[in-house]
This record gives structure tokens, sequence and C-alpha cells, in this order.
């Protein structure tokens, strides 16, 4: 049986935002994880070191001029290698 911790693990619940209270870790490591992929296709894509691409407001960006949208770098990394 499906539950979220809120509920005790016992009950589905998703009144109130208990889902994203009861999995919030769970939400953020997806996040980073998101973050990273994009990253580091757009680094694969751009043929510039990972640690100088950046991400502000939707964009990822690098200061050589580089940029593109979340969607953008979705489907690149889809079909990535890695």
């Amino acid at each position: 049986m499906y539950g979220t911790p809120a509920g005790g693990g016992f009950i589905q619940l998703s009144g109130a935002s208990t889902s994203t209270v009861g999995f919030w870790a769970r939400y953020r490591l997806a996040a980073a994880q998101a973050r990273a992929r994009l990253v580091a296709s757009a680094a694969e894509a751009w043929g510039v070191p990972a640690e100088e691409v950046e991400i502000s407001s939707g964009v990822v960006s690098h200061r050589g001029g580089k940029r593109a949208g979340f969607g953008d770098l979705a489907v690149w990394a889809a079909h990535s290698r890695r």
C-alpha cells in the first residue's frame, strides 16, 4: 500500500500540501540531479567545462555567450550518451 509520510505511511494524502511536506527530501534530490544533468548536457553540447555553466531564472548559460532553456537541454540530455 502506498502512503505519504504525513499519513503515517499508510494513508494516501495530498491535501494541504502533505505530499510536498512528506517527500521534500526526495523532490530536492530529484531537482539536484536534474540540475546536474542539465549542466552536464550544456557543457557537453557547448564543449565547455561544467564548472563554467550557470543556471539562473530557468536559463542555462556560459560566459562565452551560450544560452539555452531547460526544455532545449532536456532534449539533449535525453539523447546524450551519458
